[in-house]
């Protein structure tokens, strides 16, 4: 249980206490001053420990109602987090089959021998998702170092990214000699979560992006939680609005059968 969690229920037993003491002060200040109210009250609807035992029980049933709320976000929240998705991303050697290729290129002949490559002449990206949970909305930002020395944003797009996937990824400029300096994956899980994968480090000599950072949206869920793998973020936070991006282009996509056969 957060603090949140504990000051929403301090509040709530404060405004029942409140609420319970001033109608017991109304009811002993009517009393006094209105001998008709007393006697409806003592004679016709019971005493005032009746009144108070009654006032109680809604009370408690006011809390039970709370506390059920709170079980069904904890258990919606249990949920979601079980679904997030993880992701490994490597530079690729040559295609393995049945891979889903997204590039920039229109001529498949021409994204063929790109894939087919082992690796010594072009640059290409294999995105792989590691968990058992399927990915429904994927968009990607590769930033990076092109062949003229100058930094570029390449963007890309995907539906539906099933579990133990993988994605090849050829950037727009995919000479070999290119420098990957960041990677962020901005995705919606299969029960509408958004979050980003942040990868930041490009080790070269292993030919892989490491540490990856996670972040999870917030949601009307209070009970959400990063665990030790990620970290919430509000949509009105700074480190939001640095990772969030639009998909400014329109990528192809191919998919090659393990003869190479489009």
């Amino acid at each position: 249980m957060d603090k949140k969690d504990n000051k929403f229920k301090i509040i709530i037993v404060v405004f029942i206490i409140l609420v319970i003491w001033l109608f017991i002060i109304s009811v002993i200040t009517l009393m006094h001053i209105n001998s008709g109210f007393n006697y409806w009250v003592c004679n016709d609807h019971g005493s005032i420990a009746d009144w108070v035992s009654g006032i109680g029980t809604i009370g408690a049933i006011m809390v039970g109602f709370h506390q059920v709320k709170v079980q069904n976000q904890l258990e919606r929240a249990r949920i979601i987090e079980n679904k997030r998705p993880r992701f490994d991303v490597k530079s690729a050697s040559a295609l393995i089959p049945k891979n889903n290729v997204l590039a920039f290129e229109h001529d498949a002949s021409r994204v063929k021998e790109i894939v087919e490559d082992y690796g010594d002449r072009y640059f290409k990206l294999q995105m792989t998702n590691i968990s058992e949970n399927i990915v429904y909305d994927l968009a990607v930002r590769f930033i990076y170092v092109n062949s003229e020395g100058k930094m570029q944003n390449d963007f890309f797009s995907f539906n539906g990214l099933k579990a133990r996937e993988k994605l090849i990824l050829i950037p727009t400029n995919h000479e070999y000699t290119i420098k990957p300096k960041r990677l962020i994956i901005k995705y919606t899980s299969s029960v509408g979560e958004e979050g980003f994968c942040d990868y930041n480090h490009f080790e070269k000599s292993k030919n892989f992006f490491e540490q990856p950072n996670y972040y999870f949206v917030m949601s009307n869920n209070k009970y959400m939680s990063g665990y030790e793998i990620g970290k919430m973020i509000s949509k009105k936070s700074k480190q939001f609005k640095k990772l969030n991006f639009e998909s400014k282009y329109l990528n192809n996509r191919f998919s090659f059968s393990e003869k190479g056969k489009e």
